[in-house]
């Protein structure tokens, strides 16, 4: 049996923060309150190139320059919850519900 989440549901998990979840992963990140930089955590062939990766705080999207992936392409949370753990994306709502103590 499938779970569905209703839109409310995935819009709550939707609102965790990217950069809690890169902190709870001890990924390391610079930048200012507009953007974060960081190296590809999700592409370990990125490594050599140093900041390929974007975090977005205010509208709570990521972009991976080296592979293409935008903000507007995906660029969740959710998203990023399934490439860093290779988790589903039931799996995925229902961790990030769980982080966020909903």
């Amino acid at each position: 049996m499938s779970t569905f989440y209703p839109e409310i549901i995935i819009k709550k998990a939707k609102e965790y923060p990217i950069q809690n979840l890169l902190e709870k992963k001890q990924i390391q990140y610079q930048g200012n309150s507009y953007r974060y930089y960081l190296k590809c955590p999700i592409h370990s062939n990125h490594s050599k190139q140093k900041r390929c990766f974007s975090v977005y705080p205010k509208d709570n999207r990521w972009q991976c320059y080296a592979s293409g992936i935008s903000r507007s392409d995906g660029g969740d949370v959710i998203e990023l919850y399934m490439k860093l753990y290779d988790v589903d994306f039931v799996s995925a709502v229902s961790a990030l519900l769980i982080l966020s103590g909903n």
